[in-house]
């Protein structure tokens, strides 16, 4: 296969791209250019713009504060409002503070929620008065208030994994586990050997050594860093063909199990070998030897 992000996968993009664009019809062409220059120069219709904000909304804001905080170490909490396909006014906030550096959530969402909940309600019904459309006919049942959708950081489920006596941390069996577990369980893995690398001495000594990777047990994973550049951290044979390592809530349920099976596949035929960090990166962005 062909990994993720890589020279070859980008050209084999490039290629794909040209092969659809060559079925595209010069009236098919025509009309997308017209669409294009229509939106860029006004705004997309409410029913696109409705799509993008549930489905795009909680990926740009996320960018955005990932921008930020590796630019400014900014700490940034992003309140939305919108109006859903339905039309519906929704209301929430993002918040990825605990997922970046040490940072943590915004502790009082509840204490403001009511607030920008009617501030939403008020600024979409003014725009429905505006349009001559009647904000009050709703109904005597209708419940006036947003719908809430809280997208706030919280701290991921911490997994215990078992381990040999020397403490080289042991993938279960996944067979009967549903996505989130096994997402909790990549990153516990994951995470256990960047803070700890598991070093063998030669077979002959029948002994094992167990050394740091960073030298910090509670050091922020670098998931952004590992996901745009793998190969920075992480010998090919450790990964499964095609597949990239990142944040697992940013995998597949299907590439979450390839990983997996994939290291379980090494814990039996190279069990002192599964997986291991090539090196790791300080608070300054500076790429450090394993300790």
């Amino acid at each position: 296969g062909i990994r993720s992000g890589s020279q070859a996968m980008i050209g084999e993009y490039q290629k794909t791209v040209g092969r659809l664009m060559k079925n595209v019809t010069p009236e098919e062409m025509e009309e997308a250019e017209h669409i294009a220059r229509e939106w860029n120069d006004t705004q997309p219709p409410p029913e696109v713009q409705a799509k993008a904000a549930e489905k795009k909304g909680q990926q740009f804001t996320r960018e955005y504060a990932e921008h930020m905080w590796k630019q400014c170490s900014t700490q940034v909490v992003v309140m939305v409002a919108w109006k859903d396909q339905n039309g519906k006014v929704m209301a929430g906030m993002h918040d990825f503070n605990d997922d970046l550096g040490p940072g943590m959530a915004f502790p009082d969402w509840e204490g403001i929620e009511d607030k920008w909940s009617r501030y939403a309600l008020d600024v979409f019904r003014a725009g429905e008065v505006g349009n001559g459309e009647d904000a009050d006919d709703e109904g005597e049942d209708a419940d006036p208030r947003p719908r809430m959708k809280v997208k706030k950081g919280k701290k991921k489920t911490q997994v215990t994994l078992p381990a040999l006596d020397n403490g080289i941390p042991q993938l279960p069996t996944i067979l009967d586990l549903h996505v989130l577990e096994k997402q909790d369980i990549l990153r516990a893995f994951v995470t256990c050997h960047y803070h700890r690398n598991f070093q063998f001495a030669p077979p002959a000594t029948n002994t094992s050594q167990i050394g740091l990777t960073c030298g910090k047990a509670k050091a922020s994973m670098p998931w952004t860093s590992i996901a745009e550049d793998p190969q920075d951290y992480i010998k090919d044979k450790y990964l499964p063909n095609g597949v990239g390592l990142k944040e697992p809530s940013k995998l597949s349920g299907t590439q979450v199990t390839q990983i997996l099976e994939f290291w379980r596949g090494r814990q039996q035929t190279n069990p002192k070998d599964v997986f291991m960090f090539r090196r790791w990166k300080d608070g300054e962005g500076v790429f450090q030897k394993l300790v």
